[in-house]
């Protein structure tokens, strides 16, 4: 997630709120450690009731969890810079009708980009079942590798998506497994709707 910097300097900061500011940190880190660095977000039955007992806006409330639940997305994420190579991978896997495909990756001094594809029969699917494809979906190779999804989109019957990889996967991928995880919502922490397995030889 790309964000804009908040220039403070030109804003004067009341020196009398900095032990507070520096509790809320504390408060930060504590509640990430008691949610076990799990997105939880409160119910909005709570939230209403946290807005009335201590005049808070509703909206701000939940903006700031739903921050706190997109935790993980404010990672600083690496720009692939330097491009190297493409390394074709070309391998697929089918699950129902849908034929899911890493074409290539595209090798950079910094980073790997990882390309995904998903493709079926448009003209053999009901409208409710084209919404399936309105999903989110989440890379994961091991712990020493940070995945993070750069782009994505489509046509009918095609969506295309791109993930970051750092550090650089190596040029010889054997015995590496890719699991592309699709989600119906992002940063809930419910267990993926799909995975789909590519075990590289």
């Amino acid at each position: 997630m790309k964000r804009l910097q908040n220039n403070s300097s030109d804003h004067y900061y009341f020196e009398n709120i900095q032990q507070i500011d520096e509790r809320i940190c504390q408060l930060l880190i504590e509640r990430r450690k008691a949610a076990n660095k799990n997105p939880v977000y409160p119910p909005q039955e709570m939230i209403s009731s946290w807005a009335k007992q201590y005049d808070i806006y509703e909206d701000l409330l939940e903006a700031l969890f739903g921050l706190l639940r997109n935790e993980d997305e404010c990672r600083p994420q690496v720009v692939p810079q330097g491009f190297i190579k493409n390394v074709r991978v070309l391998k697929t896997a089918e699950k129902g009708e849908f034929l899911y495909t890493i074409p290539f990756i595209r090798q950079y001094e910094n980073a790997s980009v990882v390309s995904f594809q998903i493709d079926w029969e448009l003209t053999s699917m009901e409208m409710e079942e084209r919404m399936h494809m309105h999903r989110y979906w989440e890379l994961y190779i091991d712990e020493a590798y940070d995945c993070r999804i750069k782009s994505g989109g489509g046509s009918d019957g095609h969506l295309a998506y791109q993930f970051t990889v750092s550090p650089p996967l190596p040029d010889d991928l054997s015995g590496t497994t890719f699991k592309f995880k699709e989600y119906s919502e992002p940063y809930t922490g419910v267990p993926a709707n799909s995975i789909i397995e590519f075990n590289l030889e």
